[in-house]
């Protein structure tokens, strides 16, 4: 009688314990029916500690790159190209180091910005020299400019130029002239300044069909009028007699723009 007691308990058992293993089957075998763990996070912060970092390949900046102090910025090979308005500015001891076969590209309308006591050097071979210009060229601002004379009633004639403009040197480089005089021409010269007067040479060429004397004169000269100067010459004949004078001089030369 006890034995079949203990039977049917254990028995009881087995069932119960073979239900839950069936149970947990089951569970296994349902999408879901176990909780996932927490998810990852989306993002890290990332500490850099080895600076300076290295930067390779194509890298956007846009915006203001301000350049102070005494850096040094060398370009290898790449290619800097400046969109039309960009500027660039170098305040003073900035070195900019642009090395052998780079190309730095200026669009139309570009303007490179470089401050007082900034220095610019150029180390281009012989094989591959800079392009220049010369500002101060003879033949980029010529100057040629005749003014006449006339005095019917005295043995003086006078010739004046206008003022050289602003900002600008004249420099002559030659002088032509002729006058018609009844009487021998006795000076023909021009006013440097502070009362001193510069001769220059006339040759008698002979007479006109009226009988008045013609002179000429042709020479190089050098000599250099400031700014709000204004040339001047003077011719003057032997008084005596009917006075009469007419004439012309003519100035070859350059300007020289003093802002560039």
């Amino acid at each position: 009688m006890k034995r079949n007691w203990f039977d049917s308990k254990m028995k009881r058992v087995g069932a119960g314990v073979g239900t839950v293993a069936f149970l947990f089957a089951i569970g296994a075998l349902i999408p879901g029916a176990i909780k996932a763990g927490p998810p990852a996070p989306e993002s890290l912060p990332v500490k850099v500690v080895n600076t300076p970092l290295p930067v390779s390949g194509n890298v956007a900046v846009t915006g203001t790159v301000g350049i102070s102090g005494t850096p040094n910025v060398n370009v290898g090979t790449p290619t800097v190209n400046l969109a039309n308005g960009s500027t660039v500015g170098l305040t003073a001891g900035t070195t900019v180091g642009i090395a052998s076969g780079s190309t730095v590209g200026l669009a139309a309308g570009t303007t490179v910005g470089i401050t007082n006591g900034t220095g610019v050097s150029i180390n281009n071979t012989t094989a591959n020299p800079v392009i220049t210009q010369d500002v101060d060229s003879p033949g980029r601002n010529p100057y040629y400019q005749t003014v006449s004379c006339y005095n019917a009633g005295s043995n003086q004639c006078t010739a004046q130029f206008p003022a050289v403009p602003a900002n600008t040197r004249l420099v002559v480089q030659y002088i032509n002239s002729s006058i018609d005089t009844p009487t021998p021409l006795i000076t023909g010269e021009f006013d440097a300044g502070n009362a001193i007067f510069l001769p220059i040479l006339f040759t008698l060429q002979g007479n006109d069909p009226t009988g008045n004397k013609v002179y000429i004169a042709s020479q190089p000269m050098l000599y250099y009028f400031e700014a709000g100067q204004t040339p001047y010459f003077v011719m003057n004949a032997q008084a005596g007699g009917f006075e009469f004078m007419s004439g012309q001089v003519t100035l070859t030369g350059y300007l020289v723009n003093l802002l560039q």
